[in-house]
């Protein structure tokens, strides 16, 4: 796991602002969230949430923004 999120971490510094990049930096701190839940590491899955959750905000991806943070609630 801990190579999944170093990849997905570190993934911001090598993208553009593409289209496609943003969605995947969004779906990439969602998907860190989950593996966090997975591994019932339940405070770094929360802070993760809400940083998917801040993300989609702030592209108005609105359902994806309310289901991180369903998850956090």
């Amino acid at each position: 796991m801990e190579l999944k999120v170093c990849l997905l971490v570190n993934y911001p510094k090598h993208y553009s602002n593409s289209p496609e990049d943003t969605l995947a930096l969004l779906y990439a701190a969602q998907e860190i969230a989950e593996l966090y839940e997975q591994e019932q590491n339940l405070e770094q899955a929360i802070a993760y949430y809400d940083k998917a959750a801040d993300l989609f905000q702030g592209e108005e991806v609105t359902t994806s923004a309310n289901q991180c943070k369903q998850k956090i609630a």
